[in-house]
């Protein structure tokens, strides 16, 4: 027979495996008909059976458990038995290798019961005294021999789990924990003054540091206090103005520096949730070291930011405001044409999702109306972008009419009197149709405080895409449920030295296998930093450290040009030698798109060089990094000529209406496989922006024929038939 008894190990094995007690339950409910068993072979050979069920669908064994847990590979050890189990196994006409989980005792084909079985099934003491002699030797030989046996693999197992325990990101920032902090946070959407009164109080404060999302945003606050009187550095990841005696710092959210001061300020905090840079916005929150902290954003990251103050043990506290102004949704499209040649006017900002739609847009209004278009859009260099900005905002200037990407959702202050989305549907060849919080965000730019419009309005240019865009505004934005996390320098380099791994890539997969990080969070850029570590593993004489850094800067690992200045920069850093950037700008005018798109990258590259030289001590790098800066300002004195310059500057054939359209075939065919996956089958449902809202428009396809009724019906028909079945 088989003894029923429970070990250490096996109610862990439960556990690990998530049995919820059903094991345990089935188990007790056994052993009361065991004590009522006669002594009938049939009867035992069944309740056998029905035991092996249970040790079948809960119990991989002890041994497989360690083996998992350690990787431990070859064959199963010999485990020494209890001096009390060797006369038990004397009965057995066939002795057998004990399963380490539960003991063996017989075998279940037997047609006689044995003595000693015989005297296990009587519900006597004698019988529990001997069960209970039997787990408690078994658990202290089990335990001798696991120290015995696989001592230095459980040592090594400990320090795994320490170097990559990231359950308490308070915990790895102990200064500030030693202090009482005040969080402040000042939530509301765009234009309704939260950051203009945390900056009040940085203002106000002795010692303070502004931590914001863009170099632009940071620039803007660095040139607002000096202009107070305020001594105030600038620290982004390109470029450094240390100023003698400052007492201030504004900062990018990632180079946000760890010392004491009174006030800081963290801007845009609901982006702790973006899985790209989250991890900047919690490194920031809970590493700073000041007595006061205020945190700027919406509404939807409150919960989150709460719930980590109760971790660090601050007070914390919310602000609610409101918008200045109202902002509207007009009752139709721009126009009925769907274009832009009538309807726009001073103060619009037509947001487009594409550089083509962009330029091509601006050129239709250019050449039908009085208005001069400025652009903004994500790859131009932010100098470029704060330069548009401020052209658009001069009233004195001939440009009244913004032509831009999602990239004004974001750090530029902006008087726009009506925002105008160009489509509502985003992406390449993965096409997603806007979602609310990125239409709210973009949306509440219009009608800034203090500008010449009273409120903002909003429009789209197509009159189906108005219904989605009604639909977005009054959708309220999911809260933020977890904070992203990375791995620092010191993480990496500690778990580098328990495992002994060389290569990067294998180290960071190690480290993100084995990393324990609690439900509220999750681990940031984990398929960037693993395609780059690929990259850095070609680098032989890079430490640990110098190789990480090299992982995690802002580049795409698809980008050739980006990518063989990272390597070439890292092997003159193995050398000791200065590397020279080899960037040569181009002569004459730039004529097409094609060479602004050019000049951005060199942009780029410029920039990336500049990052990994504030990262890396290079000796006599002085000369090249002045260089790299002198290049960048004629790259920009050309990229402003270039979007200044009128149409003559740029040509480009493009048809933005075309672009549309694909974009809304392509959305319709994957809603269509969508529906069809849901139902088991193709869906021919069209996808209508408006669905829902009451103001649907007649179907393009026309009225159903009489035999795409009948076929509807039968479908229909059948699907009933299917769930009355089941």
């Amino acid at each position: 027979m088989k003894v029923f008894y429970k070990l250490k190990e096996w109610e862990r094995i439960r556990q690990k495996y998530n049995d919820k007690g059903a094991v345990k339950r089935r188990e007790e409910k056994l052993i009361k008909k065991f004590n009522k068993w006669d002594k009938k072979c049939e009867l035992y050979e069944r309740k056998v059976r029905e035991y092996k069920d249970i040790k079948r669908e809960g119990n991989r064994g002890v041994i497989s458990w360690v083996k998992d847990i350690l990787g431990v590979k070859g064959e199963e050890e010999e485990i020494p038995l209890p001096d009390n189990l060797k006369p038990f196994y004397s009965y057995s006409p066939k002795p057998r290798k004990p399963d380490f989980t539960l003991l063996d005792a017989t075998d279940p084909n037997l047609r006689k019961l044995t003595p000693l079985e015989k005297k296990v099934l009587k519900n006597s003491s004698q019988t529990t005294s001997l069960l209970s002699q039997i787990k408690s030797e078994w658990s202290e030989s089990y335990s001798q021999y696991l120290l015995e046996t696989h001592g230095p693999s459980f040592t090594k197992a400990a320090l795994i789990k320490a170097t990559s325990d990231l359950t308490s990101p308070s915990s790895l920032y102990p200064l500030p924990r030693l202090s009482h902090r005040k969080i402040t946070y000042h939530s509301g959407p765009t234009n309704s003054g939260k950051t203009y009164n945390a900056l009040l109080a940085l203002k106000s404060a002795p010692t303070g540091m502004y931590l914001g999302p863009l170099r632009l945003l940071a620039l803007e606050v660095y040139e607002e206090l000096t202009s107070s009187g305020v001594y105030c550095s600038l620290i982004t990841g390109q470029e450094r103005r240390n100023v003698p005696f400052s007492t201030h710092v504004s900062a990018t959210v990632e180079m946000a520096r760890m010392e004491e001061f009174d006030v800081v300020v963290i801007d845009e905090i609901q982006l702790l949730g973006d899985e790209e840079r989250g991890a900047g916005w919690t490194r920031a929150f809970m590493g700073v070291e000041c007595k006061e902290v205020h945190v700027c954003g919406g509404g939807e990251g409150v919960e989150r930011v709460r719930r980590m103050a109760e971790e660090c043990g601050d007070d914390f506290e919310v602000v609610e405001y409101e918008r200045f102004n109202e902002l509207k949704v007009e009752e139709g499209p721009l126009n009925k044409n769907k274009d832009y040649k009538t309807g726009v006017r001073e103060g619009d900002a037509i947001v487009a999702f594409s550089k083509n739609d962009i330029f091509a847009i601006r050129r239709e209004i250019e050449e039908n109306t009085e208005f001069k278009c400025c652009v903004i859009y994500g790859a131009l260099p932010p100098e470029s972008r704060a330069q548009q900005a401020k052209l658009f905002n001069d009233p004195s200037s001939d440009y009244k009419v913004l032509v831009a990407s999602d990239a004004v959702g974001l750090g530029l202050n902006l008087n726009i009197g009506r925002v105008v989305f160009h489509t509502m549907f985003k992406g390449g060849r993965n096409v997603e149709i806007l979602n609310h919080s990125l239409v709210k965000q973009i949306a509440g730019r219009a009608g800034r405080r203090n500008s010449v419009y009273k409120h903002g309005a909003v429009t789209c240019r197509r009159k189906e895409d108005m219904g989605h865009l009604r639909k977005m505004l009054e959708t309220d934005i999911r809260p933020i449920e977890r904070a992203g996390l990375l791995p620092n320098v010191q993480h990496v380099e500690a778990f580098a030295d328990v495992t002994g791994i060389e290569s990067m890539s294998e180290l960071f997969s190690q480290f993100t296998s084995a990393a324990q990080v609690s439900r509220g969070y999750f681990l940031c850029r984990q398929e960037a930093i693993s395609k780059a570590a690929s990259m850095a593993d070609t680098l032989e004489n890079l430490k640990v450290t110098e190789k990480f850094t090299l992982c995690i800067a802002p580049f795409n690992e698809s980008d050739e040009m980006a990518k063989n200045l990272v390597m070439g920069f890292a092997e003159a850093l193995q050398r000791g030698r200065p590397y020279g950037l080899d960037v040569k700008i181009p002569e004459g005018r730039v004529k097409t798109f094609e060479d602004l798109g050019h000049l951005c990258a060199l942009h780029h590259l410029i920039d990336l060089y500049l990052w990994l030289s504030q990262r890396f001590e290079v000796a006599d790098n002085a000369l090249e990094t002045a260089t790299a800066m002198r290049r960048k300002r004629v790259l920009l004195g050309m990229i402003t000529e270039a979007l200044e310059g009128g149409e003559g500057a740029l040509k480009l054939k493009h048809d933005y209406n075309k672009m549309d359209e694909r974009y809304r075939a392509r959305w319709r065919k994957v809603q269509r496989e969508r529906q069809g996956r849901d139902r088991g089958g193709k869906g021919e449902r069209r996808f209508n922006p408006n669905r829902g809202t009451g103001k649907e428009e007649a179907s393009a396809r026309g009225p159903a024929s009489r035999n795409q009724k009948q076929r509807r019906f039968a479908r229909g028909k059948k699907r009933q038939d299917a769930a009355a079945v089941s």
